[in-house]
């Protein structure tokens, strides 16, 4: 997971100013084809705020960072937001939402670690709820500045949801080149699916 990197604000006032003038139109584009207008949003992993940003004149969002730095800059500009600090991998919090998403930030989290934020985001989504994520598209893991970058293949992510989601959409698409990304719609499994699953697998 992301060590101390962000913990130092020069490093994450330099992220900030990198991450001007790029923006995740095209996925907000494709999030809105999946879920209905003013449902409620946690974004985990907000950084400075610009996929917020998009995200809250259609939706009740939170956003939310493990970073405090992240989130005390945001709000300086955005004081009515709502944000909050937040692990994407423990995620205590009691609230529930429609939608949790990311973009480009579970992929900073251990394979045993994304797994353990499935299992959490599952139990913070809503009946019919949906999880949308992105992730880098590769087989390798590097790390930069003590950040850990895993990058993923539709097959190794397929593996990784566990339990208790539909695969609505698990595809590639390009960022800066072609098939560079991944983009993940997962849907929660309604309990009548899941019943029907178990008395299926009681029968075999």
């Amino acid at each position: 997971m992301l060590m101390d990197y962000y913990d130092k604000l020069e490093n994450v006032e330099a992220y900030i100013e990198m991450a001007k003038g790029t923006e995740a139109t095209m996925l907000i584009d494709l999030l809105k084809e999946h879920l209905t207008e003013g449902s409620s949003i946690l974004e985990l992993g907000m950084g400075p705020g610009n996929d917020f940003r998009l995200l809250a004149p259609f939706y009740e969002i939170t956003g939310s960072d493990k970073y405090r730095h992240f989130v005390d800059l945001f709000k300086i500009d955005n004081p009515e937001a709502d944000v909050l600090v937040l692990d994407a991998v423990t995620l205590e919090t009691e609230a529930t939402y429609d939608c949790i998403y990311s973009n480009k930030v579970l992929m900073h989290l251990t394979k045993e670690e994304l797994q353990q934020s499935f299992k959490k985001q599952l139990q913070l989504l809503n009946e019919g709820g949906i999880l949308f994520h992105t992730f880098w598209r590769g087989e390798d893991k590097e790390y930069h500045g003590g950040m850990l970058n895993q990058y993923y293949t539709e097959k190794m992510l397929a593996y990784e949801i566990g339990e208790g989601f539909d695969i609505v959409l698990l595809a590639s698409y390009g960022e800066f080149e072609e098939d560079d990304s991944i983009v993940m719609i997962l849907k929660k499994t309604s309990p009548q699916t899941l019943e029907n699953h178990n008395r299926w697998f009681r029968r075999r």
